[in-house]
């Protein structure tokens, strides 16, 4: 079924959005409109089933979810192809499953840890069949026990995973998927103890985790896939002490992290995969640490966010103590910095200052061209976005701007173009008062929420192009002349003043202004050549032709 995007008129307006080729340069301008649909009410009424950890698998999207069998509800597994009837439980030949998590693709197959009533959780896979969903190893043989698999990760044909036997505690497994290639890679702290292995992250030709020998405390782990090869990489917290290792990140051929020690507090570390090469990039705020988070590749450098003094600050690195710099110097204290993105060639967050709240805000790495997006919720509490994600050239997040709690948001990086959006049969309060798991299939975007009166559903969203006559309504502004040899005019038509933005191809900005209505820009003393023209108060960016 359709729906109209929002009960306001000049919504194609609001939603022009720009779609970059593949030179990086040369812009076009592009409308949309939206379609949604309630995939299906899995538990009819008002009752939830809070569909989460989707994961395409081939030609299907598999979902964890809270369903009522009819005696108790608890958490299934399902899969859907984007269809109510093609939306399904999944069942299998070997017993009922049920608290399935951890999903992941692995070779065409979906692995996960599931619990039946007679071994508790162990690792599964399935092809969504009937037979083709087992159990491929019961890890801890104790009946009802389980080893409680997690943190399964895909890694040089190999499922790694954290799971406890019974006898070695919760410690680092390997397996190919099939019961006789599932086995211990290493016993990390010796005896019953648990080494506990997290955070696993890919790097070089190598896994990447932390882990707890029991000695050294959590600290930063690799393995090349043997047990001889699953070493401690270095002990940064000194001792028993704990090395905090998470937010790690790959960057210009190394690998970034947060990491704990005596000397430095929580700070910026790098490694090249040696024990000589993991070192501190930079002590940003002696002693008391920075803790940096939400490490985040953007514009040629390692964005992070770091704590100095009582505020949060915005900073980058080129992986040098030097190049280690503060990116924004923001005019009034932040009191947090969440949730990094990168979008349309800026980067995006969320920001909370002493007088606005939480509100999505974006730069280009400058402090002059770090600004507020759209001031959604006015006042001190602000609208606390969060959720970002880029779905078929739009940024869709979820805010409250106080009317109607917690709902579904999109931005085309302007101001006028970041708008609320529900279908026309949105009654619920706060649809999106959970985390939305938005996830990308055939062509759609799938999430979880309580629209109507059906509870937190599975929902989804398709993108169409608006029709020629759609379009040339829309209300563009008008540049001439082009090609231009000294002064370019730009007509806003009713908009009263934007920003306006000049860069050449490699990417330089040349210009960057605010302009009335109808406003001229100065082009007689730039070289000849093409440029892009970007007007944020309508979305546009333009090619134009410098003689």
């Amino acid at each position: 079924m359709k729906f109209n995007l929002l009960k306001i008129s000049n919504l194609k307006k609001s939603l022009l959005t720009m779609i970059t080729f593949m030179t990086g340069a040369i812009f076009i301008v592009q409308a949309q409109e939206y379609n949604f649909q309630l995939v299906k009410d899995l538990n009819p009424g008002s009752v939830h089933s809070n569909p989460k950890e989707m994961t395409v698998v081939g030609n299907s999207m598999f979902f964890v979810a809270d369903w009522d069998n009819g005696q108790q509800t608890r958490l299934y597994l399902w899969k859907s192809d984007g269809t109510t009837s093609g939306t399904e439980l999944v069942q299998s030949n070997f017993s009922e499953i049920y608290t399935p998590e951890n999903l992941i693709l692995h070779n065409g197959w979906l692995y996960f840890s599931g619990a039946d009533e007679y071994d508790g959780n162990e690792p599964w896979k399935s092809d969504g069949s009937l037979s083709g969903t087992v159990p491929f190893k019961n890890i801890n043989p104790t009946t009802y026990a389980g080893s409680n698999p997690e943190h399964f990760t895909s890694f040089n044909d190999k499922i790694y995973f954290a799971a406890n036997n019974g006898t070695v505690g919760n410690e680092l497994w390997i397996s190919d998927g099939t019961s006789v290639g599932t086995a211990l890679l290493k016993d990390i702290r010796t005896g019953a103890n648990s080494s506990n292995p997290q955070n696993f992250y890919p790097f070089n030709g190598k896994l990447y985790f932390e882990a707890n020998d029991g000695d050294s405390g959590f600290e930063l782990w690799v393995t090349d896939g043997t047990s001889s090869g699953t070493l401690l990489l270095k002990d940064i917290g000194d001792g028993n002490n704990d090395g905090q290792i998470d937010f790690l990140t790959e960057f210009n051929g190394k690998l970034y992290f947060s990491a704990w020690n005596l000397a430095a507090g929580k700070e910026l570390w790098v490694t090249d995969g040696t024990t000589a090469g993991t070192q501190l990039v930079k002590d940003i705020n002696p002693s008391a640490g920075s803790y940096p988070s939400y490490l985040t590749v953007y514009n040629g450098a390692l964005y992070f966010v770091a704590t100095v003094g009582s505020v949060k600050q915005l900073w980058k690195t080129d992986g040098t103590e030097a190049g280690t710099t503060l990116a924004w110097n923001a005019s009034l204290d932040v009191l947090d910095i969440k949730d990094l993105m990168v979008y349309n060639g800026n980067l995006y967050f969320s920001s909370e200052n002493e007088l606005e709240g939480y509100e999505v805000w974006k730069t280009d790495g400058t402090t002059s061209g770090t600004v507020r997006l759209k001031d959604i919720k006015v006042g001190f509490d602000g609208s606390d976005p969060e959720y970002f994600h880029v779905y078929n050239g739009l940024l869709y997040f979820t805010a409250n701007d106080g009317s109607n709690g917690r709902e579904l948001w999109v931005s085309n990086g302007t101001e006028a173009g970041t708008v609320k959006i529900a279908p026309n049969v949105a009654t619920g309060n706060s649809p999106l008062v959970e985390n939305p798991n938005f996830t990308e299939f055939n062509g759609s975007l799938y999430f979880s929420a309580g629209f109507d009166g059906n509870g937190v559903e599975l929902w989804k969203l398709t993108t169409e192009n608006m029709s020629t006559q759609d379009l040339a309504a829309a209300q563009l502004s008008t540049v001439y002349p082009n090609p231009v040899r000294d002064y370019l005019t730009i007509d806003l038509d009713k908009i009263k003043s934007s920003r306006i933005q000049l860069f050449d191809l490699q990417g330089r900005l040349m210009q960057d202004q605010t302009i009335e209505s109808k406003g001229k820009l100065n082009m007689s003393t730039l070289p000849s050549g093409v440029y892009i023209l970007k007007i944020e108060a309508t979305g546009e960016t333009k090619k134009i032709i410098k003689r």
